[in-house]
């Protein structure tokens, strides 16, 4: 028990640490995406509300301009659910990175518990070799006396 302690999966921890970062980084980029197509989603949205409160506003409509506001608000429609669809995949592929960032995390915790116990092992054994060889002196310093 000499020097100190020293554990002996550091690498493997110091690995976790390094993935974990790595995951709450992917994690931060995900939750980012899905931020910028919310924001894209409920514009899209807007821009389709305000189509068809166009559309509703003006009442007696030649055919073809009918038509055309009709195909305005059929383009504005495939767009904000485009952009819907868009905010669903990116909000599931955020959940998916939290999920390996919550898994990383684990990991990561799990092997500094491991550390944590064997440190604290290794204390207990360093104090009782330490008061080991501190009888071992006394007890051979009293022999020492005895003798003279």
């Amino acid at each position: 028990m000499t020097g100190p302690f020293r554990f002996s999966l550091q690498r493997l921890l110091d690995l976790r640490h390094a993935a974990e970062r790595a995951q709450a980084a992917a994690m931060g980029r995900a939750a980012a995406e899905e931020e910028r197509l919310r924001v894209t989603s409920e514009e899209e949205a807007a821009r389709l509300e305000a189509v068809q409160d166009q559309a509703a506003a003006v009442t007696p409509l030649p055919a073809g301009l009918r038509h055309l506001i009709g195909l305005s608000t059929e383009a504005a429609r495939a767009r904000a659910s485009e952009a819907e669809e868009a905010h669903r995949t990116a909000e599931m592929a955020r959940l998916d990175e939290q999920d390996r960032f919550s898994d990383a995390r684990m990991a990561r915790r799990s092997l500094e518990r491991l550390r944590e116990k064997r440190s604290a092992e290794w204390s207990t054994e360093a104090g009782r070799q330490a008061q080991a060889d501190s009888d071992e002196v006394a007890r051979q310093q009293h022999t020492r006396k005895e003798d003279a």
